[in-house]
C-alpha cells in the first residue's frame, strides 16, 4: 500500500529542544478496505552521531470506514543518503499496530514502512508493507471485472476525433462501477495504433486495469 500527502513541522509536544516534530496527513487506497486516511505525528530525536542519523518515532493513525488503527514505529534517518537517492531523504521504520476502534478493534500486526520526502517542498510518499490481522472481518480483493472491451478503427488521413463506446466494469460486491479511460473518448488520434488504458476501482480498493487499441487508418 502506498500513500502520498504532504508534511509540516509543528512544535513538539514533549521531548528534547534539539527534537523535531512534524505531522504527515495522507490518502490512499488499501486493498481490501478502499480509501483510508493517515495522520502521523513524527518525532525526530536530534543528532546522535558522526553519521549525521536521528532516531524518529511516529505515531499514527488510520481512519477508514468504520473504525480507526493506530501503530507506533520506529526508524532511522540519516540525511546523507539523500545524495544517493536522487534528491530524496528515505526513512525505513518498523511499525507495530497498539489498537483498533470500531470494526478494527482487536487488530494486530506489524511491518516496515518506507518514507521518502521530497527535499524540496511538503510533499510526501509513503509504502507500507506487513501483515495485519483483524478479527472477524472479511476483507474484499477481488477485483472488478471489465467487460465489452474492443478495439476500435477509423479512416483518416490525418488525426481524427473518435468516439468510441467505453467499457463497463462490474465488482462482485459493489455492481457497476465508473470507468476512467485516457485518451478519452472524442480526443484526436493520429494515424496509427494508439492504445486506451481504461480503470475501475471499487469502493475496497481494488483497481482493474484494461487496455484497447484505436487504429486509424488511411484510406
Amino acid at each position: 500500500m502506498t500513500l502520498i500527502g504532504e508534511f509540516e513541522p509543528v512544535p513538539c509536544p514533549d521531548g528534547p529542544a534539539s527534537a523535531l516534530c512534524f505531522v504527515v496527513d495522507e490518502t490512499g487506497l488499501w486493498p481490501g478496505l478502499g480509501r483510508v486516511e493517515l495522520h502521523e505525528l513524527v518525532v525526530q530525536s536530534g543528532l546522535t552521531d558522526s553519521d549525521l542519523c536521528e532516531p524518529q518515532t511516529r505515531h499514527g493513525t488510520f481512519t477508514a470506514t468504520g473504525g480507526t488503527i493506530s501503530y507506533v514505529a520506529t526508524g532511522i534517518d540519516c540525511p546523507a543518503t539523500r545524495m544517493l537517492l536522487g534528491g530524496y531523504r528515505a526513512v525505513v521504520a518498523d511499525w507495530v499496530i497498539t489498537g483498533g476502534t470500531g470494526r478494527f478493534e482487536g487488530t494486530t500486526g506489524s511491518g516496515r514502512q518506507n518514507v521518502r520526502p521530497e527535499d524540496e517542498g511538503d510533499e510526501v510518499n509513503t509504502h507500507y508493507q506487513g501483515d495485519v490481522s483483524v478479527p472477524g472481518l472479511v476483507l474484499d480483493t477481488t477485483k472488478p471485472v471489465f467487460r465489452g472491451v474492443r478495439r476500435v478503427t477509423v479512416r483518416s488521413r490525418t488525426s481524427t476525433a473518435v468516439r468510441y463506446r467505453m467499457p463497463t466494469a462490474v465488482d462482485a460486491v459493489d455492481g457497476t462501477l465508473p470507468v476512467r479511460c485516457l485518451p478519452r473518448s472524442g480526443a484526436r488520434f493520429a494515424p496509427g495504433r494508439t492504445p486506451v488504458w481504461c480503470s475501475a476501482v471499487d469502493t475496497s480498493g481494488n483497481e482493474a486495469v484494461a487496455v484497447f487499441t484505436v487504429e486509424v487508418r488511411r484510406p
